[in-house]
């Protein structure tokens, strides 16, 4: 009629309802479980093999909804059971959007989350790789949009698919979750770190369980560290950061003192034994001249991209710089002598391997800070 022509415009619509027959959500956690990583204490934390609860589903959810003006509910069903109610405006071309959430994950991200395992992916070298093995696409986008600054992070749904991809890019660090479909994170972290191609790489293990049984299993099949599910996005970071610190740490330690022992490396693993070859092979050849990184390489049986990726992760050091530093490390201890106090600096660069005095005396000088005259007249 006349008069209906004549009110505003009637605003409409779209209304969403998800409803179970489930056991319900209790009154007082009703607005906790919008709240990111809240997950209720009485849910089967794995109702399906290889699918764990994470906490950001409905987190994610309320945050689209807000996004688009609309609203979500909670409402209990009169038979039993919750329904979910959305109500969304029709009219989105006159929506003021406005993203307000540091937490908020871009389609771009999410759509690279869920890509087939056949796709390739980008690798940029510029940053640290990291590897995150995770079965929740939210999951995984929402990790990634976390270290996305400072890593280039790679992805893979089930731990075969990343074993593939650890094997393929050697990353520079692993992030898992323990229950993933057709391999789980222990059987992952395990077989990384027997194979001698991987095994100095870093990994974190991503769980909801918390038992000590767990946490013994994972640092049985050589985890480095643990994160508990649900975890804060500050926490992940600083984690990360304190493994790769005290890596940093341990590799000074070894720099100054050129002992195996202060990596604090088991000794019945691979990388420790690695290493004893290593220093024991240059320990056998640095008096000579013409031992190098070729002939280093020749003994150690490997490669030579593989030889660089090991000493970088597990000593800090490229090779050129372990067999220089092992030899201005025997230098010192030669002139530190009582027996060679009248020693020559010559005499003491062709002993240990340099066939250039004087670029012993440059090499010496930026080491310790003196040169090797300086040394010998205190």
């Amino acid at each position: 009629n006349k008069a209906a022509d004549k009110r505003q415009p009637v605003c409409k619509y779209l209304y969403i309802s998800v409803g179970d027959t489930g056991a319900g959500i209790p009154d007082d956690v009703k607005e906790l479980v919008f709240e990111r990583f809240y997950q209720a204490d009485n849910r089967n934390t794995y109702p399906v093999y290889g699918q764990s609860g994470t906490g950001i589903g409905l987190f994610l959810c309320k945050q689209i909804v807000e996004l688009l003006n609309g609203s979500i509910r909670i409402k209990d069903n009169p038979l039993g059971g919750t329904t979910f109610r959305i109500l969304l405006p029709l009219s989105a071309e006159e929506m003021d959007v406005e993203i307000n959430s540091e937490y908020y994950v871009s389609p771009e991200v999410y759509d690279r989350s869920v890509e087939t395992e056949e796709e390739s992916d980008p690798v940029d070298r510029d940053k640290p790789l990291l590897l995150v093995a995770e079965d929740n696409p939210d999951m995984r986008a929402f990790i990634k949009s976390i270290l996305d600054d400072r890593f280039t992070v790679i992805e893979a749904s089930n731990g075969e698919s990343a074993l593939k991809k650890t094997l393929k890019y050697l990353p520079d660090f692993i992030l898992s979750d323990i229950m993933m479909p057709v391999m789980d994170g222990l059987e992952f972290c395990k077989k990384v770190k027997n194979n001698f191609t991987t095994s100095h790489i870093p990994v974190l293990l991503l769980t909801a369980k918390t038992s000590t049984d767990v946490r013994i299993e994972g640092y049985k099949v050589g985890a480095d560290g643990y994160i508990a599910k649900p975890f804060d996005a500050e926490l992940l970071v600083a984690r990360i950061n304190n493994m790769l610190e005290s890596k940093n740490r341990l590799h000074k330690a070894f720099g100054s003192s050129l002992d195996v022992k202060t990596l604090d490396i088991r000794e019945e693993s691979q990388d420790r034994k690695f290493l004893d070859k290593l220093m024991e092979v240059i320990q056998e050849n640095y008096q000579d001249a013409t031992f190098d990184v070729a002939e280093l390489i020749e003994k150690m049986h490997v490669s030579k991209s593989l030889l660089h990726k090991k000493l970088q992760s597990l000593v800090g050091q490229s090779a050129v710089k372990v067999i220089r530093s092992y030899r201005l490390t025997k230098a010192k201890e030669l002139m530190e002598s009582k027996e060679r106090v009248q020693v020559s600096i010559s005499e003491v660069a062709y002993e240990v391997g340099f066939n250039d005095p004087k670029y012993f005396t440059r090499c010496f000088t930026r080491h310790y800070g003196m040169p090797p005259s300086e040394f010998l007249g205190n």
